[in-house]
């Protein structure tokens, strides 16, 4: 094997009705590699390899229309080392925020996939590419990393590894497939769990208290407790309480001999909030809607 690339020229030279194919190199040595149809207007592929730069490679020469006569030659030169591009490659919204899925098939011949990414800046104008994760040998990443609201375009490269003399090289697909997605969070929040409304005893008389348990969404922000002297509404805000406060409250501006109806509606981050639970102030009973014994 040869350190500096040879120079390979294709010679045609007609045989009688025939045609015969030469390689020529640069020490001018010729080799026979075939001989084509005799016939008029044939088609002719031939295709061999070819020890080039330390690599397999394959030259690929199509002779169409082979006549005795001047024609065209073209050569493809395919490097089996690149890797085919990736497949079905897609980004989407998982819909609990602050989070993108990404999916693919890793071809075949390729030994992993390096994802970039890029963040739309302005109009038309996205940053410059970013490496994000490296030699990936599954067919899916989740990228945490990103803001909801905001786009991204998000890129899969196809990668194989290459050592010569001693030195690995990285050897990237050609043709790499894009994505583009915007991340939000659109799903409520669990909505407070075992609401129960009781009267307890205080300095300054019963007063009504509402607890409940509180949801375990890593993104939910706080609760807020509604108050109606109607059934079926939601009525006017009664308080608000953070996510990491005591989930207990005392209505105080609670009047003798009113009935009041109770909602509690936790929020997340990104203000969705959860189905109505709605609670009626009878005390120690966490379902007061359904039929007591």
């Amino acid at each position: 094997m040869k350190n500096k690339k040879e120079t390979i020229l294709l010679t045609l030279t007609a045989v009688l009705a025939g045609v015969l194919l030469y390689t020529q190199a640069f020490d001018i040595s010729k080799q026979l590699l075939g001989v084509a149809y005799s016939a008029d207007f044939v088609p002719m592929n031939i295709t061999f390899p070819a020890d080039v730069l330390h690599q397999k490679q394959l030259y690929h020469f199509s002779a169409p229309y082979l006549r005795p006569q001047p024609t065209q030659t073209s050569a493809l030169l395919l490097d089996e080392n690149i890797p085919p591009p990736v497949e079905n490659f897609t980004a989407e919204n998982t819909h609990i925020g602050q989070e993108v899925a990404l999916f693919w098939q890793k071809p075949e011949g390729a030994l992993a996939v390096n994802i970039y990414r890029q963040h739309l800046e302005s109009a038309d104008n996205f940053s410059a590419p970013e490496l994000i994760a490296q030699k990936i040998t599954d067919n899916y990443f989740l990228d945490t990393t990103v803001k909801d609201g905001e786009t991204y375009r998000y890129q899969a490269t196809a990668i194989n590894e290459l050592t010569i003399n001693s030195e690995t090289k990285t050897v990237s697909a050609k043709t790499v497939p894009t994505a583009e997605v915007i991340p939000i969070d659109d799903v409520p929040p669990l909505p407070p769990a075992n609401v129960i409304v009781s009267t307890v005893d205080d300095p300054a008389g019963k007063q009504i208290q509402i607890s409940w348990e509180m949801p375990t969404d890593q993104d939910l922000d706080f609760v807020i407790i509604y108050r109606s002297e109607k059934f079926g509404q939601q009525g006017e805000t009664l308080t608000k309480i953070s996510a990491k406060a005591e989930a207990k409250y005392l209505d105080k501006t609670a009047l003798p001999n009113v009935t009041y109806y109770y909602t509690v509606v936790s929020y997340d981050q990104a203000g969705n909030a959860s189905t109505l639970d709605m609670s009626l102030p009878t005390p120690g009973n966490p379902e007061p809607f359904l039929p007591q014994d």
